[in-house]
């Protein structure tokens, strides 16, 4: 069997919600514009890393690689809300007491 378009057998997205297409098919824009267009290969395999974040986190991941000019995926990092670091009070004591 001859495959004429080796990106239709593997381009299955995992989401079918509108923005999901959308952002993917920036993805696929933004590394044609940057001269490395996505192989099959790399297609099926970002597509299945994109698959383990779930949609949101996938959706960012391509948002934040294009916002970076990036050429790869990566998981979103995670936010944590910092804590404010402990003042300890001072209690009138000299400097070696």
């Amino acid at each position: 069997m001859i495959i004429k378009d080796m990106n239709k057998l593997f381009d299955v997205l995992p989401y079918d919600s509108e923005e999901f297409k959308q952002a993917w098919e920036d993805w696929k824009l933004h590394r044609e514009f940057m001269k490395e267009p996505l192989g099959p290969m790399a297609v099926k395999r970002q597509l299945n890393f994109l698959k383990t974040l779930g949609e949101t986190k996938a959706i960012q991941s391509i948002d934040n690689s294009i916002n970076h000019n990036w050429t790869g995926l990566f998981p979103p990092k995670e936010t944590f809300e910092s804590k404010p670091y402990p003042i300890a009070t001072w209690d009138g004591k000299k400097y070696g007491q």
